[in-house]
């Protein structure tokens, strides 16, 4: 029986005002399961506008704990009552942590977890340090009755690391919620190519599908923050090849049908997994620093471990001395008792032979 996932993205434009843009996007999500979908996208903080082109302490109050958030509330009543699984964007806080998160809610309407955006972009117009620690979960995949699903957020996205790490945590496609457009500080700069292409080189280099969705409109016009996102939502096969997208200016849902048993097959005749040589990537991940922070973490987190390996450490090295010096004072004992009796008889010898002399 062959496997085959249909996955759709939200393209759209937020109003700011957070009831009603949560409710459009159920809305969205309810239209895209009704079209086939089975897993269903939301763009990234389809809550209300992309906030984190300023940095104000007055809109920390939007973030709310994962059980009371009313964007991951109103999933995962879509996704119960369409039998659709949701990754849910949410801005949650955590005592006094604050994070872009994702809940991923199953066809039952329940959160099968949480996970944390890992990297955080800080510039011009994107400036998610203010507002979000990084990650502390960790890359995550989760599994549905209908294949492995690994989803990054926004910025996740450029990173190759992401993809191939979610892909050996056994993902077999990839989603991408974001929320991206014009570069404040520089108007000429027009990154959609470029977003598409490094979506599109993680499908190839990883022979996975991809699926991305991005919001649309200008958002805060006619301030000094106005910012204009630019859609071009879209999912490619496992080849690279775009099977679906959309304009930098419509509302719409981007959707595709994927083979995971043949994009499996293509997986493996590629060989990029079975030819990878991870004792060479050190370097990338840093891998002596972290061995290192690692170890001194967990020695000095474990006060019992630390009190038995120093009392082992003094113990052996008095050991080791108190065996050195009975070396050492057995051979000088011996080295006397040897050289007396030869400087005995070389003293009688020599007076001997001074005796005859004279």
């Amino acid at each position: 029986m062959i496997r085959t996932i249909t996955v759709a993205g939200l393209q759209l434009a937020f109003s700011g005002n957070r009831d009603a843009d949560i409710a459009m996007t159920a809305d969205a999500a309810r239209a895209a399961a009704a079209a086939g979908a089975q897993v269903v996208l939301p763009p990234e903080l389809f809550e209300g506008h992309y906030f984190c082109r300023h940095e104000d302490e007055g809109l920390f109050a939007n973030a709310l704990p994962l059980d009371r958030h009313p964007a991951v509330a109103a999933m995962r009543e879509v996704a119960l009552e369409t039998r659709t699984h949701i990754p849910c964007s949410f801005f949650e806080k955590d005592g006094h942590h604050h994070y872009n998160s994702l809940a991923m809610i199953d066809d039952g309407g329940n959160v099968m977890g949480v996970y944390r955006k890992s990297h955080i972009p800080d510039g011009p117009g994107y400036e998610e340090k203010f507002y979000f620690r990084p990650g502390n979960t960790g890359f995550k995949v989760w599994p549905t009755k209908h294949g492995v699903v690994g989803v990054g957020i926004c910025w996740d996205q450029w990173y190759p690391e992401t993809a191939r790490a979610m892909m050996l945590m056994g993902a077999e496609v990839l989603l991408f919620p974001t929320a991206i457009g014009t570069e404040p500080h520089d108007p000429d700069l027009d990154t959609r190519r470029l977003w598409r292409r490094a979506m599109v080189g993680h499908a190839v280099s990883n022979v996975v599908p991809v699926l991305a969705c991005n919001r649309i409109g200008t958002e805060e016009a006619a301030t000094a923050h106005a910012q204009t996102f630019y859609g071009t939502s879209f999912a490619c096969d496992q080849r690279g090849d775009i099977v679906h997208d959309l304009d930098d200016a419509t509302p719409g849902t981007v959707m595709a049908t994927f083979d995971l048993d043949l994009a499996a097959r293509h997986r493996a005749a590629f060989g990029f997994f079975r030819d990878r040589r991870p004792d060479l990537y050190g370097r990338i991940a840093y891998l002596f620093s972290l061995v290192t922070a690692g170890f001194f973490k967990t020695f000095f987190n474990n006060f019992l471990t630390f009190y038995i390996i120093f009392y082992f450490i003094i113990f052996f090295n008095v050991w080791v001395i108190s065996i050195i010096f009975e070396r050492v004072g057995f051979f000088i004992t011996v080295g006397i008792r040897m050289r007396w009796p030869i400087l005995h008889a070389t003293t009688r010898l020599a007076s001997q032979i001074f005796r005859r002399s004279v």
